[in-house]
């Protein structure tokens, strides 16, 4: 018969694996179950205790503790990029707008971009514009 350590081993190894492919911070946390599981198996024979134990310990981290996580990770992955900080600046018109004939481009913080009229108004090249938002690799700019 298997020994407890064993299974408990197993346990927290496949959820680890589990959590590894998946990424969905979900997992994790009955690894945390089946490493509570095993400190207590070292201590009582009982094996619903072990399995309570288990039960209750992931649960809670999961409630608990997997919101955190979700939050810390996602405040991580926000940083700023180019691709942001050209929303809101200036832009040199390059090549006459015109959403019609599906053409026209800017250059901003020293990057050319494709670019289209937000109001759809033609922006002649030279122009000034503000760049309001990004579409796929186009700029949406609009006249100062």
């Amino acid at each position: 018969m298997w020994s407890d350590t064993v299974i408990w081993a197993a346990v927290i190894v496949v959820f680890t694996v589990a959590e590894g492919i998946s990424v969905g911070l979900t997992s994790i946390w009955f690894s945390v179950g089946g490493l509570a599981a095993l400190v207590v198996s070292f201590f009582t024979p009982s094996h619903q205790v072990q399995i309570w134990t288990f039960l209750i310990v992931s649960l809670l981290c999961l409630l608990a503790l997997r919101p955190v996580a979700k939050r810390y990770f996602a405040a991580r992955r926000s940083e700023p990029t180019n691709f942001d900080r050209v929303v809101g600046q200036q832009a040199i018109v390059t090549g006459e707008i015109c959403n019609l004939e599906n053409r026209g481009s800017v250059k901003v913080m020293g990057q050319e971009w494709s670019a289209r009229s937000v109001s759809g108004e033609v922006i002649p090249k030279g122009a000034t514009v503000l760049v309001r938002r990004i579409e796929g690799v186009k700029v949406m700019v609009e006249t100062l």
